[in-house]
């Protein structure tokens, strides 16, 4: 359980910090290459001699399913910055949280991972609950067809992120003896390879790193390596139950950051909002019975 508290923190550290790049007028795609490279490092000092940068990698039994990783995580953060600047924040919150049915569904269906009537009702509520939190009760203008499409790659993608993780967890778990921090690190380390080329190309040397954007970087980087690291370890914990563990995190995630937002960033909720928030804490009954 208290892998999962971790996990819960460290991930709506994330959400903090990235509104804190945000008010303070960080460009948020230096910062990211930063994350991933400060990642990448933090996960090779704690490997020690087991690094990822020996001929051995290449024969690990997850070495490309790690390698299609690290292409959806930096696909899919960028995605959810474009959904952000195009559709908004709301709604881009939405689709990635709303994601959280594809790796429940998973564990319950590819894994076969027992489950009662109970805890599919929480499971349900739980999604509700993500809605309503999520939700904005003043109307807004429809999506534009192509913005649509945007926030349709966010949920397949962040789902898709999640499940891959689970499988690593339940698949790959023994394949090394250190596989949660080498798993990440290998991933952190081609999303940064992928980033910092991505950004070579775009740039072309026209834009040079400031110091914000560094700081940033490094900060975003060491709570996020520490985010992946707590989950592989909660997901060991909660072999055989994953699927509640993501409904768990997900929930915890969307309740802490919204009592951050309304105590630190001095945000308003609606009564959409607290009807989620009181359908969380259900849930996450329902989930435990």
């Amino acid at each position: 359980m208290e892998w999962l508290i971790l996990s819960v923190l460290a991930s709506t550290g994330l959400f903090v910090i990235f509104e804190l790049t945000q008010k303070q007028g960080a460009k948020l795609f230096p910062v990211i290459i930063v994350n991933y490279l400060v990642c990448a490092i933090c996960g090779n000092a704690l490997l020690g001699p087991l690094h990822i940068f020996q001929s051995s990698t290449i024969t690990h039994p997850a070495f490309y399913y790690m390698l299609f990783m690290g292409f959806m995580f930096i696909g899919t953060f960028f995605l959810m910055g474009t959904a952000t600047a195009r559709a908004g924040s709301s709604k881009a919150s939405v689709a990635s949280k709303m994601s959280v049915i594809v790796p429940v569904s998973a564990s319950i269906i590819l894994l076969n991972q027992p489950t009662s009537t109970l805890q599919i009702i929480g499971i349900l509520i739980g999604l509700l609950c993500v809605y309503f939190i999520t939700k904005q009760s003043k109307k807004n203008p429809s999506l534009e067809p192509n913005h649509a499409l945007i926030l349709l790659f966010v949920f397949i993608g962040s789902g898709l992120v999640d499940t891959g993780l689970n499988m690593l967890s339940h698949f790959f778990d023994k394949a090394h003896s250190n596989s949660p921090v080498f798993i990440a690190t290998f991933i952190f380390t081609i999303a940064f390879i992928l980033g910092l080329s991505a950004y070579i190309v775009l740039m072309r040397g026209k834009y040079k790193l400031s110091v914000k954007e560094l700081l940033f970087g490094i900060l975003l980087g060491l709570v996020n390596f520490f985010s992946l690291y707590c989950v592989f370890k909660a997901l060991q914990s909660f072999q055989g139950h994953t699927a509640y563990y993501w409904m768990l995190n997900n929930i915890g995630v969307v309740l802490l950051s919204t009592l951050v937002s309304v105590l630190v960033f001095k945000r308003k909720l609606d009564n959409y909002n607290y009807i989620g928030l009181g359908l969380a804490i259900f849930a996450i009954v329902l989930l435990n019975i």
